[in-house]
C-alpha cells in the first residue's frame, strides 16, 4: 500500500503541473480541473502499480527458480 501511495503522489504532481503549465487546454476540465486529474492520477497509479507489483513477483519466480537449478545441478 506504502508503494501504491507513493506512485499515486508522484503521478499526481506529475499531472497537476503538467494542468497548472497548459496542459488544461488539452482537456477541457471546466468544472473541476484539479479533482479531474486527481481522478486521472489514480487510475494511472493503479496501473503503473500493478506493473510493479507483477514485476516484484516476477522477480521473486526466477529467484525460485534459480535455487531450484541449484539444487538440481548440484552433485551429490
Amino acid at each position: 500500500m506504502k508503494q501504491f501511495l507513493q506512485i499515486f503522489v508522484l503521478v499526481l504532481v506529475l499531472s497537476e503541473v503538467f494542468t497548472f503549465l497548459g496542459g488544461i487546454f488539452l482537456f477541457d476540465f471546466s468544472a473541476n480541473p484539479y479533482g479531474a486529474m486527481a481522478i486521472c492520477s489514480f487510475l494511472l497509479s493503479l496501473v503503473l502499480y500493478g506493473f510493479v507489483v507483477q514485476s516484484d513477483r516476477i522477480e521473486a519466480l526466477e529467484e525460485r527458480l534459480a535455487a531450484l537449478e541449484k539444487t538440481q545441478n548440484s552433485p551429490d
